[in-house]
Formats: structure tokens, C-alpha cells, sequence
């Protein structure tokens, strides 16, 4: 028979024992020193000065004087003197200054009982599982800086994800469908996204990693420009690119326009929308330009052949710009047509410039460059004319035409119903140009309605072509 029992060392009372009351009163100083264990500190390598009755500590190292030798053990002071008990694999005991609930291991000392920072899966209120490895189920959930450490004064969460393909975001959900989600995800830019259903998304904000510039991808609130910008178009873009690079083209014309029209402020700052070599299909520009600036369209100056813009689908000119304060700038650029009625519009108070060189053709067509409705429309630079139409230069409405100083070459001799009309209070005003061969088979000028041509003087014959113009109900030729 052993003399002590195996767990916590208790002696026993032996047969025939003389002083039982020793052992016995020894055995109970044991278990209130091991039973709720809770040792006021463990940082100490010596005794205190002057312990307290009952006193307990986890004995520091290197351990020194009364406990020399005793790293580990919890000493317990008791009839003035000290008792050591050598702890056991999973013995617990609270240490009072740090608050915390340690467990012996050999090998190990004295560790923290509960391990959360080695936790596989952590739940509050509810199951985590191998995705959601921590999970929280709760009406709110709070983080505040450390006070009590204390701290910085600070707080801050970090999301990190693996490489830039992937995603550090957080997702916000209605019924476990997601509505919104902000974040980098694929690429290091900053979006913020919204959806209605949880399938179909919509960048709403975005923020240029490289830059810090700001773009509102479904519009609304619009980036104010800071300097002047370039918008790229090729046949073989992609109006999901982001325009802004000859690598990361549009693919359309209309997508440009919506962008620079729709999304942006020029604030006093130009934009060219470039176009590579090829083919498009035309556009139509509603919205007014916001901000001082000048908007420009350029394709080929030297050879506008190699930029052709061809019909618009659900319009009655290739190029058709409307309404009050839309304003742009047509440079370098061959307007064609097979099915479209007119090739360039201004209506209704919208101002359109043709400078550098550009080229009309597409036999056919009625009205080749009109002004109406109060619109303006400016030709200068080079303007190369071919094939049929009823009409070259036209404005009504009181529109304004005005070709100042420009070189209208028409060697390809084009049939021309009516090389200048202005009908309805339209004035189209002509100075200072030069004609390089000339039109045939219609009329000069025909002037109605009140309607005025201006030369500066420059005669009758003026435009070149076959016939005399007319003028008709008040209009004026002069």
C-alpha cells in the first residue's frame, strides 16, 4: 500500500499511525491549496515579504531562496512556512493578476486553459463551419480599441486575400442574397457594387488604385476632371473596358459618347475620344457637355478614309447631336451611309464643329451637314465631298451653317441636288473657302421662307454648280 494517493498526493493515514491528526490535518491543507485552485501571481521567482495566510503562487523561474528548485509548483504558505505541490498533465489554475485560467503541461509549463487564437472554427451563438470557420449570431457585434491594456487608441480591421486575382471584400445580404458588396476584387481598384437580386450586378463607385481618380460606372454623380483626358475606341474593343487606353479600348462610339457626356464634368478641361483604324457604326448625343472644355472626335487627319463611320440604327443621321449645351468636335473622319437618311446633324440648339479634314460621302443621302433648329454648325479644316445628294451645306429652322475659310475639295465631281439651302428663318454663311473642282447637276443656292445665304459678296456663283440658285417666300441671297 502506498502512502499517498496517485492524483494529487494526499497522505494517507497508516495502520497503527501515532498522531493521525498531522497526516490528517496535512491532507486538508492539500485540498485547500489544490481544490479551486487560484494562485495570486506568477511572475514571482522568491517569496513575498510577508504572505498572507492561505497565500498561493505559481513558483517563476529561476526560482530563488524558500523556493529554489520549485519552478512550476504551486506554493502555498500555510502555518508560516511554505508547501509545494508538483503539478500534473491538465491541472487548471486561475492566476488573479492576469484574470486567466492556465493549464500545466509537461514540457510546457503553465499555458493559457482556453486557446481561441489556435481555434479551427469558432461559433457565437451558432455552428461554424469549414467555409464560415468563424461565425457570429448575434443583433450586434462591437469592436472598440484595447482601454484596458491599454492600447493605441486605435482600431483597425484588415482583409487580406492571397494575390490580386483574388478578393478581399465584404458582402452585404438580404435572406442570404447578396445587395451590395465593397472591396478589391480581381484587380487592386477599390468598387463598390449593388444588385437586386443577388445575380445581376452594378459597379456603382469605383476607385483607380494607380490614380485615385473616381469613376461612376452607372452614372449618377459625375468626376469632375482635373486635367484633360483621352477615351480610345477600336472595332476590336470592348465597351466593359474602361476607354481610357489604347489597350483597353471601347468598341463602340456610342459607348464613348455616353461616358463623356453621361458620367463626366470637363471642368475647363478638353477630351478626345481617339479612334483607331476601322470601322463604326454612327451615334447620337443627347445629354448637354457639363464643365468648359472642348469634346473632339478624332479618327485619321491625314487620311479619313481610315476611320469610316457608317449608318446609326434607329436614327435619321449618321452622326446626330441634339439639344442645348451639346457641343462636339469632328476631326479626321469619312461619314458614310447605306441606309441612314443624312450623314451630320445639329438640332435643337446642339453646336457641331468639322475642323482638320474630314470626308462625306454615300450616294443617296438627302442632307449631308445640317444645322436646324436653332442649332450651329461650324466647317473649316478640309472637307472632301463625294457621290450623290440632294443637299451639301443646309440650315432651317433658324439654325446656323457657317464655312469660313475652308477648302472644299469636290474632285471626285459629285452629283449635288443643292450645294447651300437655308429654308425657315436658316442662315448659312459662306466666306473666304476655296473649291477645288465642282459639283454638278443642281443648284447653286436655294434661299426660302426668310431664310438668308451670305457670301460676303461673293456673287451668284458663288457655290460651285451647275445651276443658277433660287431664292423663294422672303428669302434673301446676298
Amino acid at each position: 500500500m502506498t502512502d499517498a494517493t496517485p492524483n494529487l498526493a494526499l497522505p494517507f493515514i497508516m495502520p497503527q499511525q501515532a498522531q493521525k491528526h498531522v497526516t490528517h490535518n496535512e491532507a486538508l491543507n492539500a485540498l485547500d491549496a489544490l481544490v479551486q485552485p487560484a494562485a495570486a501571481s506568477r511572475t514571482l521567482a522568491a517569496p513575498p515579504d510577508d504572505p498572507a495566510p492561505g497565500a498561493r503562487y505559481i513558483v517563476a523561474a529561476p526560482a530563488a531562496g524558500a523556493w529554489s528548485g520549485r519552478e512550476d509548483r504551486l506554493a502555498h504558505f500555510v502555518d508560516g512556512a511554505w508547501a509545494f505541490h508538483e503539478p500534473g498533465p491538465g491541472w487548471l489554475a486561475y492566476v488573479d493578476d492576469e484574470q486567466a485560467l492556465l493549464r500545466y503541461r509537461p514540457g510546457e509549463g503553465w499555458t493559457a486553459a482556453v486557446e481561441t487564437a489556435r481555434a479551427p472554427r469558432f461559433g457565437v451563438n451558432t455552428d461554424a463551419d469549414a467555409t464560415n470557420r468563424l461565425a457570429v449570431k448575434s443583433d450586434a457585434v462591437l469592436l472598440s480599441h484595447d482601454d484596458v491594456t491599454p492600447g493605441s487608441g486605435d482600431i483597425r480591421a484588415v482583409l487580406n486575400r492571397q494575390a490580386q486575382a483574388g478578393t478581399a471584400s465584404l458582402v452585404f445580404q438580404t435572406g442570404w442574397s447578396g445587395r451590395a458588396e465593397m472591396g478589391t476584387a480581381g484587380s487592386d481598384d477599390f468598387v463598390v457594387k449593388v444588385s437586386a437580386d443577388g445575380v445581376t450586378w452594378r459597379e456603382a463607385l469605383t476607385v483607380e488604385a494607380g490614380t485615385g481618380r473616381i469613376a461612376f460606372p452607372s452614372g449618377g454623380v459625375r468626376e469632375k476632371l482635373t486635367a484633360p483626358r483621352s477615351y480610345h475606341v477600336a472595332p476590336a474593343g470592348d465597351d466593359a473596358n474602361d476607354g481610357r487606353t489604347p489597350a483597353t479600348p471601347f468598341a463602340t462610339l456610342q459607348k464613348a459618347v455616353d461616358v463623356v457626356y453621361g458620367t463626366l464634368d470637363l471642368g475647363g478641361f478638353d477630351i478626345t475620344i481617339q479612334l483607331a483604324s476601322g470601322a463604326y457604326a454612327g451615334f447620337e448625343v443627347l445629354d448637354p457637355q457639363v464643365g468648359a472644355g472642348r469634346i473632339v472626335l478624332r479618327g485619321d487627319t491625314d487620311t479619313p478614309d481610315n476611320c469610316t463611320i457608317r449608318d446609326n440604327p434607329g436614327s435619321s443621321a449618321v452622326i446626330d447631336v441634339q439639344n442645348a449645351g451639346t457641343k462636339i468636335a469632328l476631326e479626321g473622319l469619312h461619314v458614310t451611309r447605306t441606309t441612314t437618311t443624312n450623314l451630320v446633324r445639329a438640332l435643337a440648339g446642339a453646336r457641331i464643329e468639322l475642323a482638320t479634314r474630314n470626308k462625306m460621302s454615300g450616294a443617296g443621302r438627302t442632307h449631308t451637314i445640317m444645322a436646324s433648329v436653332n442649332a450651329y454648325v461650324e466647317v473649316k479644316g478640309t472637307l472632301v465631298v463625294a457621290d450623290q445628294c440632294y443637299t451639301l451645306l443646309m440650315a432651317s429652322r433658324n439654325g446656323y451653317l457657317t464655312i469660313e475659310g475652308a477648302s472644299i475639295d469636290l474632285t471626285a465631281s459629285p452629283n449635288v441636288g443643292i450645294f447651300a439651302l437655308a429654308s425657315i428663318g436658316g442662315i448659312v454663311f459662306a466666306y473666304a473657302n476655296t473649291f477645288n473642282g465642282a459639283a454638278l447637276g443642281g443648284y447653286r443656292h436655294v434661299v426660302q421662307t426668310n431664310a438668308i445665304v451670305h457670301t460676303n459678296g461673293g456673287g451668284a456663283s458663288y457655290f460651285p454648280n451647275d445651276n443658277a440658285g433660287t431664292t423663294q417666300s422672303g428669302g434673301v441671297f446676298a
